[in-house]
């Protein structure tokens, strides 16, 4: 929370730009970016924030995600990594399909491999090994 009040100062105390605010804190600009614009749909100030303990801060800023009344069917986890053998077909095509027939309630989609990352159970659905994949630099993969 320290970081997140650091950029709330260098902009509005010190003006800075989001370039020169990531820079100072040593984050990128979209981290700089989210905590501004975070800061700003909670109507919040510097003055505010910096009154503020951690905890109330980060409940302010980062609340928790409203909870789902419906579960979602898992994937049928066979048939993804017999997809994913075929040519030009890639996680993210999968998940996007995926999406479309499932989608969530006023939430936006993680990235696919992040989700992917936490649902599939590699070790019940994989073989032991999986062929890397390989591009050659500068070409169009």
């Amino acid at each position: 929370m320290r970081q997140i009040k650091e950029a709330l100062r260098l902009r509005f105390v010190c003006e800075r730009s989001q370039s020169e605010i990531a820079r100072t804190i040593g984050a990128s600009k979209a981290t700089v970016w989210e905590y501004l614009d975070r800061a700003r749909r909670a109507q919040l100030s510097y003055e505010h924030a910096s009154a503020m303990d951690d905890a109330a801060l980060e409940t302010l800023l980062f609340p928790p995600a409203p909870p789902s009344n419906r579960e979602r069917p898992k994937p049928d986890w066979p048939t993804v990594h017999r997809e994913l053998g075929r040519k030009g077909v890639t996680l993210d095509l999968l998940w996007n399909e995926y999406k479309a027939q499932e989608p969530e309630e006023g939430r936006p989609a993680k990235s696919a491999l992040s989700k992917a990352r936490v649902t599939w159970d590699v070790s019940s659905t994989a073989p032991s090994s999986l062929p890397r994949q390989r591009t050659l630099t500068g070409c169009p993969s």
